[in-house]
């Protein structure tokens, strides 16, 4: 979670691995911006600002778009199955764990279905970003069947070659993502309230 301690020591004994590999993570972490040196603390899993987040989600709506227009294009048959094949497990009465797993597998399919590596390696690393950001939002009411019903708008624009289609519900799945979560912060999620900081929503 945001805030929370990343101790080599501890890391090491949790995975059973030795304390070099760990610390070449941490490294690695920290140089990709995911960890932060806190004063006191040590190292810490970074926490993002109000103004970070929405930048956070604008990067990711379009390269999001970006790869679900090239998917209706490029995507071969076997990989709007395999998208389709991740759509079908989608219960949204599930626990959070296996939606947070299924929704994992849902964007990386994408990604891999635009074909670009480069892309793949830019949402990648929003994806990891993200990581940070805590709480899901599927404790939001009737969030989980949202989602699953912008994941299907996606994928039926793919299977159809829509690019157009394909972009604006990718658009749109992103963005309702970003208005939870600022509804999150307005209403106080503790694992993502910065201290001391009044967050305005419009």
């Amino acid at each position: 979670m945001p805030g929370e301690r990343l101790v080599e020591r501890d890391l090491a004994e949790r995975f059973g691995v030795s304390r070099t590999p760990v610390r070449e993570a941490l490294r690695l972490l920290e140089a990709n911006g995911l960890a932060s040196t806190s004063p006191g603390a040590g190292l810490i899993v970074r926490s993002l600002s109000p103004s970070e987040i929405s930048d956070l989600y604008f990067a990711w709506e379009e390269m999001e778009a970006i790869a679900a227009r090239r998917a209706a294009t490029v995507a071969s048959d076997y990989e709007i199955a395999m998208l389709k094949s991740i759509q079908q497990k989608w219960n949204p009465e599930a626990d959070h764990k296996t939606l947070s797993d299924l929704n994992k597998q849902f964007h990386l399919a994408l990604r891999s279905a635009a074909n670009n590596v480069f892309l793949l390696r830019a949402l990648s690393s929003v994806h990891d970003v993200v990581s940070l950001l805590g709480i899901s939002t599927y404790s939001v009411p009737n969030r989980s069947a949202e989602i699953g019903r912008e994941h299907q708008a996606i994928i039926s624009a793919i299977a159809e070659r829509d690019p157009e289609r394909a972009e604006s519900a990718a658009r749109a799945h992103i963005r309702r993502n970003a208005a939870t979560r600022m509804e999150m912060l307005a209403l106080g999620e503790p694992a993502l309230r910065r201290p001391g900081r009044k967050l305005l929503v419009d």
